[in-house]
């Protein structure tokens, strides 16, 4: 009897065997792979959170913008409701406007505090072997540091920038607009003094004029000292953009 039953039981037991062996190959299987979903989120999860970043961003400006129109067409309204109604007021009001945007182009004299900028040929026998010359991307660079540190208005060697100047060599002549301008070159910028010279500081650009014998030098201005910046003169045309005409006929 035992003889007989035996085998059976052996059977049975190597059927259980190949069951638990299958359902734990199953269970191994399924860790795995949430193992790998695992390991793999992260790398998801930061791109859809430099993604979000991204759009935050995007969005974040879009919202500025908005608000500082925003605030622009409540300063107007604001202006208008103090004329009370009265026409003499809101011209002298509209007046006051195309000042201050004229201030804002460039179009008018503007002086605050600021810093001047003076690069100039180092005291002393010159640099040999080497190129010493000052080219007009470097001017450039050293105005657009100043434009992105707070600078609201800047002049070179006293022709004002605005938003159509241009600085390049002609023929070994350097220019602004078409105006010769020629060493020391002097660039004058009023905003604020302590954030455009701690950029100028901090700036390699500095450091590569001197490595071709010019000396920088950044005077600061503020409290009683003022920098003075003149009007840009010349006309400003465009031959291209023109007013947009929206709505009647």
């Amino acid at each position: 009897m035992a003889d007989t039953q035996g085998p059976q039981v052996t059977g049975r037991s190597k059927r259980t065997l190949y069951i638990i062996l299958f359902a734990a190959s199953l269970i191994v299987g399924f860790m795995a792979a949430v193992q790998i979903s695992t390991v793999r989120q992260p790398a998801t999860a930061r791109s859809d959170i430099v993604e979000l970043r991204s759009e935050l961003a995007q969005q974040q400006a879009k919202q500025e913008g908005l608000l500082k129109t925003l605030d622009d067409l409540q300063h107007q309204l604001e202006k208008y409701q103090a004329t009370g109604g009265n026409r003499a007021g809101m011209a002298e009001a509209l007046v006051q406007e195309v000042q201050d945007a004229r201030r804002q182009a460039g179009l008018e004299p503007a002086s605050g505090p600021g810093v001047i900028v003076t690069i100039r040929d180092l005291p002393g026998p010159g640099i040999t072997g080497q190129d010493t010359h000052v080219y007009d991307w470097m001017l450039q660079m050293i105005v657009n540091l100043l434009y992105g540190n707070g600078a609201e208005g800047i002049a070179l060697n006293g022709q004002r920038l605005i938003t159509t100047s241009f600085i390049r060599e002609v023929n070994g002549v350097m220019q602004v607009d078409t105006h010769p301008i020629s060493m020391p070159y002097v660039i004058e910028a009023v905003g604020d003094p302590d954030r455009m010279k701690a950029a100028l500081t901090i700036n390699p650009i500095v450091q590569d004029y001197r490595q071709i014998g010019k000396e920088v030098t950044i005077e600061v201005r503020k409290g009683g000292e003022v920098v003075s910046l003149p009007a840009y003169h010349d006309p400003v045309e465009f031959r291209f953009a023109k007013k947009e005409v929206t709505g009647g006929s």
